[in-house]
């Protein structure tokens, strides 16, 4: 089986240099099995209000013709979540909304797909946060109270942050190298917590990795724009293919 997956695109507009290699990754994908969406794919979709499908019409509708032929899971990240509703959208009926874990079984291993935020050790505020945002009533205020448009106001001020952010681990290999050790030593104590999988991707990060210890592998694409590539799980085996 190979599958094929990418996170951490962070599609700001319909037309901008995110979406269209992400448009790119997903004619690719057409000669993969599988095809994991993992996270943080566009940079603000809160809620899962049909809006956000016409805010960004040619990035859904690849997904969604691509989803008519290859399996394909969209997992919710920190940037894209509570949007299960989405995926009550005709366009979307053909894709798997996953909330947390994908685990996927393959003849030659088992894969566990987590966007990487519930991986990241050392990370108390953010899983404070995590479980304030993540909740019914938030759900509801954003799926039918609040409008599309007022979401994408407030959240500019975070993407700011996150593309601050971005630039500092393309920048800063000093910085970037200590979110490399930490993520690898988050995805060797999850990987002890969970040991029914013998490979762990991840995206959130932004630092691309791969790395093999014994019989267990963690596989980062990083920050889908610096680096233009997307990951491939072949018959057990990973690598990562370049769009350029």
């Amino acid at each position: 089986m190979n599958i094929y997956f990418v996170s951490d695109v962070h599609i700001k507009e319909d037309n901008d240099e995110a979406s269209v290699l992400f448009r790119k990754f997903l004619d690719e994908a057409k000669t993969s099995d599988v095809i994991v969406l993992l996270g943080d794919i566009f940079d603000l979709v809160v809620g899962g209000h049909f809006d956000w499908i016409e805010k960004f019409p040619q990035s859904f509708k690849k997904i969604s013709e691509i989803s008519k032929t290859k399996k394909t899971y969209y997992i919710e990240g920190n940037h894209d979540f509570l949007v299960g509703n989405l995926f009550n959208h005709p366009l979307m009926k053909d894709i798997t909304h996953v909330s947390g874990d994908l685990v996927l079984h393959d003849d030659e291993v088992t894969i566990r797909f987590s966007h990487g935020d519930d991986v990241e050790i050392d990370n108390k505020n953010y899983r404070i946060y995590k479980k304030l945002i993540k909740n019914s009533f938030i759900e509801i205020l954003a799926n039918k109270v609040v409008p599309v448009q007022f979401i994408s106001k407030i959240g500019n001020k975070a993407s700011s942050e996150s593309a601050k952010k971005s630039r500092r681990y393309s920048m800063d290999e000093s910085y970037t190298a200590k979110i490399h050790q930490k993520f690898r030593d988050s995805a060797q104590e999850y990987h002890q917590k969970h040991s029914d999988f013998s490979i762990l991707a991840c995206g959130h990060s932004h630092v691309k990795d791969l790395w093999i210890k014994g019989d267990f592998t963690y596989v980062n694409n990083g920050y889908f724009l610096n680096e233009k590539t997307y990951a491939a799980i072949e018959n057990g085996v990973v690598s990562f293919k370049s769009l350029i």
